[in-house]
């Protein structure tokens, strides 16, 4: 019986010989699904990364790192990027499978014809180019993420006008659907309803004032608590060791940002603790112990960067203008 329907089937489809575009085609394929895989195990990679993760890329001299923390530092695009790309992939993977079945079989029954088309190739997407990829980057994900980020780096770059729509149109249905929610009540409204409960005596001055302090710290951003340029302490990375040592005994701080010609481009942030086991060397290549510096941009809430501030187990970050400055 079962070969019976086995015969059947066959009977419903008609074999054409492979031409060379053909098999051009499944090697295309074949590289496309293996790109769509990589792309995919990446989000999982970046985006299950552990605080741990993040410090252990802190703590490594190692260009990798560096561009891991960056692509971290722009989630919303890179999340962007990578489904841009992913959907582009997969629908080039559609479009290619389409043409060679359709150049390869004839199929007599429509209901086989969209099984195989559709069904099947939809089934092979997500199993090679979702699923497996995926389930490799959870257990994986520091690893993966080193891998890909030179190419999402270069991705970054082609997408970014895509991405930018994206963002943009994502950000913008946000905001409605906030707004319909009606929860949304201004800084000015809060302080309000503040002065309103001191005046009739329902709390004293401490407790408004800590209110207060809770409210304008929802609202603040990082441009406005931040060290102005012209009060930071930062060494060229040119420094002599003598000279550095002098500049961490009379300034008392625990990190301190190096930069390269000028302050507009900080490569690293010493951290004064990585010096002690060096203490006892002349001249030690102190440029080694840099840090990969966290770049935020100014307008920053500093409730979110607190919580980054947690996450990644840091104390310090550069705050960078809209021009780069």
């Amino acid at each position: 019986m079962d070969e019976h329907r086995i015969n059947h089937l066959l009977s419903l489809i008609n074999f054409n010989p492979l031409e060379t575009a053909d098999i051009f085609g499944l090697a295309l394929i074949g590289v496309l699904l293996f790109i769509s895989a990589a792309v995919s195990g990446s989000e999982v990679a970046f985006f299950s990364l552990s605080p741990g993760d993040v410090e252990e890329l802190q703590a490594g001299d190692n260009p990798k790192n560096g561009r891991v923390l960056t692509l971290l530092t722009r989630p919303k695009k890179l999340l962007a990027t990578i489904l841009i790309a992913n959907n582009g992939i997969n629908i080039g993977i559609v479009l290619l499978s389409t043409i060679i079945v359709n150049s390869w079989l004839s199929f007599n029954s429509v209901l086989l014809g969209f099984i195989v088309q559709v069904v099947t190739v939809t089934f092979i997407i997500l199993l090679i180019g979702e699923v497996v990829p995926k389930v490799y980057a959870s257990s994986n994900a520091l690893k993966l993420s080193r891998i890909m980020a030179k190419p999402l780096e270069l991705m970054l770059s082609i997408f970014s006008p895509l991405s930018a729509i994206l963002i943009n149109s994502t950000d913008f249905i946000e905001k409605k659907l906030t707004n319909k929610k009606g929860n949304n009540i201004s800084v000015d409204e809060l302080e309000q309803a503040l002065e309103l409960t001191y005046q009739d005596g329902k709390s004293n001055q401490e407790e408004q004032k800590i209110l207060k302090g809770i409210v304008k710290f929802g609202n603040t951003e990082a441009s406005q608590i931040m060290t102005s340029r012209v009060d930071v302490l930062a060494v060229d990375s040119e420094t002599e060791y003598k000279h550095l040592y002098d500049i961490i005994l009379k300034s008392g701080y625990s990190r301190i940002p190096v930069y390269e010609e000028s302050f507009d481009k900080v490569v690293g942030v010493l951290y004064i603790k990585d010096l002690l086991e060096h203490l006892d060397e002349d001249e030690p290549t102190w440029q080694n112990l840099l840090r990969t510096p966290y770049y935020v941009p100014e307008n920053k809430k500093i409730v979110d960067l607190m919580k980054e501030f947690q996450a990644r187990k840091i104390h310090l970050a550069i705050v960078v203008d809209e021009y780069g400055g």
